[in-house]
């Protein structure tokens, strides 16, 4: 298989490359780097490679399932292979609270992020980034002692027990996601001085009401929601080119001074609550 001649590209990979939010970052970092197009979706990954090619772009599918420790290490292979290592890592994967049970959240998209930000770290280049896409909701819940310890150890094999037990009950899909989402954000902060000592970055981003396929179904579900948004300082939905446009930002060079923190892309959503 060809992958293009612009092999001198530094490599960027995207993990949920194929979704609404993932397709806008994967877009926007093939403007500047190889992109290993990440889904769970074998034939999107390839499908969306190809048409990436077409336009000139240098971009090689991956089929990631990222629950699966072999799954993401069979990724970090392609990875070795073909470029040895990454400049960028966008880690978009998610499910939202309408998606899945709270137990499939936590696992998805804290363990899965773990996972994934464990495995890519010994590619990250010594002016490489992790930039992982957070939600405004991490900031609408702070975790009690017990569900914080839990969180800063999203690989435990009994991660979802130890969050029953710290709350005393099972979380309810919005809480787990709420929780997920946290989880990201506080391993931003863990990760930073670890990843500073060989000149690597982690970040993370909030968004707030983001115009996707997920976006809708979360105001299908949750209809008051169109009514808080009405009360925000910017009173629309976000797009995913703004999502796009800040990923790109933290992980080029221009943001070689920010790490361990969050970006609040969310309308002001955060000033009214």
């Amino acid at each position: 298989m060809q992958f293009g001649e612009r092999t001198h590209l530094p490599a960027a990979l995207i993990t949920g490359a194929c979704g609404v939010m993932g397709l806008a970052v994967t877009r926007r970092l093939a403007e500047r780097h190889l992109v290993y197009v990440a889904d769970i979706n074998g034939d999107a990954a390839q499908q969306t490679a190809l048409e990436l090619r077409r336009e000139g772009a240098t971009a090689i599918p991956v089929q990631v399932d990222v629950t699966s420790e072999r799954s993401v290490r069979d990724m970090m292979d392609v990875v070795r292979e073909h470029s040895g290592e990454l400049r960028a890592l966008a880690h978009v994967v998610a499910l939202s609270p309408s998606m899945a049970t709270w137990d499939v959240i936590i696992r998805v998209n804290l363990a899965g992020a773990a996972r994934v930000v464990e495995a890519s770290a010994p590619l990250l280049s010594r002016r490489g980034a992790a930039v992982l896409i957070s939600s405004v909701g991490a900031h609408m819940l702070t975790p009690n002692d017990g569900e914080a310890s839990a969180l800063d150890d999203p690989l435990h094999p009994k991660l979802t027990q130890r969050i029953v037990a710290a709350r005393g009950a099972n979380p309810d899909p919005v809480a787990a996601y709420m929780l997920s989402k946290r989880g990201l954000m506080r391993m931003s902060r863990r990760l930073a001085p670890i990843w500073g000592a060989t000149g690597a970055r982690i970040t993370t981003i909030s968004p707030g009401f983001i115009a996707t396929a997920m976006g809708d179904l979360e105001f299908e579900k949750q209809p008051a929601k169109r009514e808080f948004m009405k009360r925000m300082p910017i009173p629309r939905q976000g797009s995913v080119i703004e999502i796009a446009d800040a990923v790109e930002f933290l992980a080029s060079d221009r943001a070689s001074y920010i790490t361990g923190t969050d970006l609040l892309i969310d309308g002001g959503m955060s000033t009214i609550i």
